[in-house]
Order: C-alpha cells, then sequence, then structure tokens
C-alpha cells in the first residue's frame, strides 16, 4: 500500500473511533455511565472530606491527651521538693568519685556516723 492508502485507512479508523465514541456516549447507556462516574466522584469527595475530619479530630485528640500528660509530669516535678532524691538516698553507704578521665567510679562512704566521731575522738564537720 501506498503511503496515501495508509493515510486514508488511518483517517477512515479514526473517524469511525470518533462517531462510535459519540454515539456511546450520546445515549442512554453513556448518559448512565456518566452519571454513576459523577456520582462515585461526589461520594469520593464526601468520603475524603470524613476522613479528613476524623484525622483532625484523632489529631487534637492526641495533642489533648500529650498535654495533660505533660502537665501531670511537670506538677509532679514542680510539687516535689529539690532535696527529696537526696533524703532518700543518705542510707546508701555508696559514693561516686570522677577520676582524672571523667570516669564515675563507686566507693564506700567514709562512716561520719556518731558512733565513729566518738570512738575516734573526730568531730563531724
Amino acid at each position: 500500500m501506498s503511503k496515501t492508502g495508509n493515510f486514508i485507512l488511518g483517517f477512515a479508523m479514526g473517524v469511525g473511533t470518533v462517531l462510535a465514541t459519540t454515539k456511546f456516549l450520546s445515549s442512554e447507556t453513556g448518559k448512565t455511565i456518566r452519571k454513576q462516574m459523577q456520582e462515585m466522584g461526589q461520594d469520593l469527595k464526601e468520603r475524603i472530606a470524613d476522613y479528613y475530619e476524623y484525622a483532625g479530630s484523632a489529631a487534637e485528640d492526641v495533642k489533648e491527651n500529650a498535654s495533660d500528660k505533660w502537665d501531670e509530669i511537670s506538677g509532679h516535678f514542680k510539687n516535689s521538693k529539690s532535696n527529696d532524691f537526696d533524703d532518700d538516698n543518705q542510707d546508701s553507704d555508696i559514693e561516686f568519685d570522677l577520676d582524672e578521665n571523667g570516669q564515675m567510679h563507686p566507693s564506700v562512704k567514709e562512716d561520719t556516723s556518731e558512733f565513729q566521731q566518738a570512738t575516734t575522738g573526730t568531730e563531724k564537720e
């Protein structure tokens, strides 16, 4: 076939496709399909809006819970005395010393009880 024949055949096929598509979309079936697609699009828009609202509500709940927890924790620290920790640990016989490299090493506390002071004759400084 020549170039002109191929062109005419392609043109005829294109025109036929356009006519069939136009006939399909203008028929009752085509109108029904377009209506269904519009309804599906509207449903999708509504579903997206619902999910957006749900996500916003969930994020607000998470924010409120985190804020409440933060207030609870910070209130605990504000209400506690700074020397509560020291009072709880005074009975321990272990101290930590730093060496020249900045490493912590446990050591036994020096006994400065009244009994030791009475037996050795030293006073508590």
